[in-house]
């Protein structure tokens, strides 16, 4: 699924002109640690000396990056010029024929909204659909995240890392170079998101 994902994603933005700054990245793997002065050789000179590379995870024929909500709305605004209409309303059951087949969904008005699919897009809050789909437990992770005005000087290399404080305790930090920003998500916990998405 992965793979076909990324051929999708590759697909969209060449097809939709790329509104959501879809770039190919190598990623890596690596470390570092408060107490540890050592220089390392890396590779990488845009990293400091004391963070370590211990793998190549993927290479950009394996790896991209897009921005998030302006995927969404790219997607979105590709969807109305071919005729779909956006509805803001909270569907609380699926319908179905005396087949089984979809028929559409029910809203929380009482309303009937007519289809023959239905896309799960609810992130950390899909659990919410398990109502009326046996769907496995999604967790969210609540996180704190960096955005640095970089623009292109930042080359096409993702990172996965593993910090080491000096209490002991592990952080794993993600840099991301989107084509204009670089995205740092430091610290991630997996507390629990409020059940209300708004």
């Amino acid at each position: 699924m992965a793979r076909r994902s990324f051929r999708l994603h590759a697909e969209l933005s060449a097809e939709l002109g790329d509104p959501w700054g879809y770039r190919r990245l190598t990623t890596y793997e690596g470390y570092a640690a408060a107490d540890d002065a050592a220089r390392r050789r890396r590779g990488l000179p845009w990293l400091a000396d004391s963070v370590a590379i211990t793998r190549r995870l993927g290479s950009p024929e394996t790896t991209a990056v897009i921005e998030p909500q302006a995927f969404t709305t790219g997607l979105m605004s590709a969807a109305e010029a071919r005729g779909a209409v956006l509805r803001h309303a909270t569907v609380v059951d699926l319908l179905r024929d005396p087949t089984g087949a979809l028929r559409g969904v029910a809203l929380a008005s009482g309303e009937i909204v007519e289809g023959d699919a239905v896309v799960i897009a609810l992130g950390p809050w899909s659990i919410l659909a398990a109502r009326w789909l046996p769907l496995p437990a999604v967790l969210g992770y609540k996180g704190h995240s960096l955005v640095f005005d970089t623009g292109d000087r930042v080359p096409a290399e993702a990172l996965f890392l593993e910090y080491r404080e000096a209490s002991g305790e592990i952080l794993t930090p993600e840099v991301f170079p989107r084509a204009d920003v670089t995205w740092v998500c430091a610290i991630s916990t997996t507390g629990k998101v409020p059940l209300d998405p708004a």
